[in-house]
């Protein structure tokens, strides 16, 4: 309106870079940023073209829209292209995004040495990038990809790495300090890899849970993905497959809320065992995958349970037990409002209500479901809806 095309251009590819960086669920992204770059062109704003078609194409690669996980293209152009400097000009900082992007999507397919790559070509143009949220990105994922290659490094190289491991997480730590909504997560985790090859396993499983919690709560989707699949893996090490599939599949299903469809497969490909064959909700372009995947029970069940074993282990009174157990599956489920029935001699009852803006929960001592009043305003419950479940004994959402 006020005629600073340029500057609208600016604001609209860091509104999307900044959401693509926070973990919001990627499926609609690419569609969003080929849109958008007719206006960049349009008013001829290079730096603007230039970000988001470096942002594009590794969507594309994440979104399983190449013909495999080491193919960088799409619609608009492709990697050899888009480097190319003798067809255009690119803008310096827009390269360094994309080489930070690439080297986490590579390191999210175990391609550790490609990772490295990528981090080495970024590294030349960090000057270009100061002050943005891509160095802190770059920082997390130069760190991972660090440890990851430790085993197979040189005496030498292991030094020199375990010294920038050490300068990368001093700086993590004053951002983490300062701002832990962003970092403390990013921090958490690279402790964790650093506890976890140094041996220091008891270290370790802390720091893995803090750090999926800390993601978890400030809604960094892929990051809480990632450690959950890194501590899978730890688990894994371990020989304690039982606790590594529970982290893996909470891997999956963290993926799969951020849309990754390509990493979804990856682990599907790695753990077939261990992740549930129905088809992804995020294929199916009538769901939104964001609003869904909170809300399905399929993709509800790891965490209730979770929290549910810890509640039972320091729980031995029924009805203290009953009280926090609703308590955590009506958080986990983003509900309002939470029922448990059971079946008691071939009948349904209710064992306990609780509600969402209250600490309480109403014990009913087997309240049958047939005694409920369907034609009151407010019934406690849908009757139908109990007996389609007990019928179909399927999830219903």
């Amino acid at each position: 309106q006020s005629g600073m095309i340029q500057f609208a251009g600016f604001s609209m590819a860091h509104i999307l870079l900044n959401r693509i960086y926070h973990g919001e669920n990627i499926a609609l992204f690419l569609d969003e940023a080929l849109n958008i770059l007719s206006f960049f062109r349009k008013t001829q704003n290079q730096w603007s073209t230039d970000c988001i078609l470096g942002q594009s194409i590794v969507l594309a690669n994440l979104l399983d829209r190449t013909q495999h996980k080491l193919d960088f293209c799409c619609d608009e152009i492709d990697e050899s292209q888009y480097l190319d400097e003798k067809e255009t000009v690119r803008t310096p900082n827009a390269i360094c995004y994309y080489h930070i992007f690439k080297a986490q999507v590579l390191y999210l397919y175990n391609e550790l040495d490609l990772a490295a790559i990528s981090v080495e070509k970024a590294q030349k143009l960090l000057a270009f990038s100061s002050g943005t949220i891509h160095i802190a990105t770059y920082n997390f994922y130069y760190s991972l990809i660090l440890i990851g290659l430790q085993p197979t490094a040189s005496l030498e190289t292991r030094t020199e790495d375990w010294n920038q491991i050490e300068a990368n997480q001093a700086q993590m730590k004053n951002w983490a300090d300062l701002c832990p909504d962003n970092f403390l997560h990013k921090y958490l985790l690279v402790e964790a890899e650093i506890a976890r090859i140094s041996g220091k396993w008891y270290e370790a499983v802390d720091l893995y849970d803090r750090a999926i919690e800390s993601a978890r709560k400030y809604d960094f989707t892929q990051n809480e993905a990632l450690a959950n699949e890194l501590a899978a893996k730890f688990w894994l090490a371990r020989g304690k497959e039982e606790f590594a599939q529970i982290y893996m599949r909470k891997a999956h299903q963290g993926y799969q809320i951020w849309g990754a469809t390509r990493k979804v497969k990856d682990i599907e490909e790695r753990y077939p065992e261990w992740c549930n064959s129905k088809p992804s909700l995020i294929n199916d372009p009538s769901i939104d995958p964001v609003t869904t995947a909170k809300t399905s029970t399929e993709l509800l069940d790891l965490a209730t349970v979770i929290k549910a074993s810890q509640a039972i282990s320091l729980e031995i009174e029924l009805d203290s037990l009953l009280k926090k157990l609703m308590k955590t599956a009506i958080e986990n489920a983003g509900a309002q409002k939470g029922v448990l029935i059971l079946e008691k001699e071939g009948n349904w009852v209710i064992e306990a209500e609780g509600n969402v803006d209250s600490n309480d929960v109403m014990i009913l001592q087997s309240m049958p479901i047939d005694s409920i009043d369907v034609d009151s305003q407010t019934p406690l419950l849908s009757v139908s809806i109990v007996n389609y479940v007990a019928r179909t004994q399927e999830s219903l959402v």
